[in-house]
């Protein structure tokens, strides 16, 4: 099912007060959404293979091993925004 009609159906049950479920059962026949399920499916696994290998090359130090470090080990824990994370001085949301 194309992104479009899926939209098309999540206005109509925006509009009508009811479950996304309720406007697809209406709608789709079993074997219609079946194929919608087995096209879900295929496109998270995708997305979870694709966030895996992006976080196998994510390396994040222990809690024990940032508890062991120095105040100069320490600092080298940056955010992206170049701020140093620690309690004493929280991120703040923009």
């Amino acid at each position: 099912m194309s992104y479009s009609n899926m939209m098309r159906f999540v206005s109509q049950a925006e509009k009508e007060g009811v479950t996304l479920a309720e406007v697809l059962t209406r709608k789709l026949s079993a074997r219609d959404l079946d194929e919608i399920q087995a096209d879900l499916v295929e496109e998270l696994s995708s997305n979870y293979r694709n966030i895996e290998d992006f976080m196998s090359d994510v390396s994040v130090p222990s809690i024990d091993e940032v508890l062991a470090m120095d105040q100069d080990d320490q600092a080298g824990l940056q955010s992206v925004s170049g701020r140093v994370l620690s309690d004493d001085n929280p991120l703040e949301c923009d």
